[in-house]
């Protein structure tokens, strides 16, 4: 289950970490969770009644991209805190590939 693929049953399994809850993000609530095969999950989530984001409105956009910047702050460099991590995540980004950029060209 670490290539990736399966991070969303994982985290559903493991909770959202402090530093998402404590910024106002949450989780649909998990309604059932059915594994049908070693390598197929069915996750049953409730029926959120919010504002598609593709007619989200710029302010809408700034408030949930500051959120999500912040959380991710909170976690830390090479801190897990629960999340799952594989291929494509940010947590295999920062831990394979930041160490070797050249911070001053930016």
């Amino acid at each position: 289950m670490g290539d990736g693929r399966w991070r969303e049953p994982e985290i559903y399994a493991a909770g959202l970490p402090a530093p998402y809850v404590n910024v106002g993000i949450r989780l649909p609530e998990l309604l059932a969770r059915v594994d049908r095969s070693e390598r197929n999950v069915a996750l049953w989530l409730e029926d959120v009644a919010a504002t598609p984001a593709h007619r989200w409105t710029p302010v809408q956009y700034r408030v949930a991209a500051r959120r999500f910047g912040l959380a991710q702050g909170g976690l830390g460099t090479g801190h897990r805190n629960g999340l799952p991590s594989g291929i494509g995540s940010l947590h295999a980004y920062l831990d394979g590939g930041a160490g070797r950029v050249d911070w001053t060209l930016l």
